[in-house]
């Protein structure tokens, strides 16, 4: 799947070759399934754990670009 901001024309997550949805909702998310080597959406889990990750952050895509040092341990939720 890829997203180029700015191009022309248009496209749709849902008309890319590599992705498979299944009746989208609200508050689903897409992942990716190596097997079957497609992307396909999934209920957003209640709860995100792994090492790495310290935080998480919620924020519109403006906030997001203007942090000038990413912090690699924190999951940046982009919104809006």
């Amino acid at each position: 799947m890829t997203y180029v901001p700015g191009s022309s024309g248009t496209s749709k997550v849902s008309t890319s070759a590599d992705v498979a949805l299944n009746n989208p909702a609200d508050k689903e998310v897409l992942t990716y399934d190596a097997a079957l080597a497609k992307w396909q959406n999934k209920q957003l889990p209640s709860s995100i754990t792994g090492t790495g990750v310290a935080s998480i952050i919620k924020l519109t895509q403006a906030e997001y670009d203007a942090i000038a040092t990413k912090s690699e341990t924190t999951l940046y939720v982009i919104q809006g």
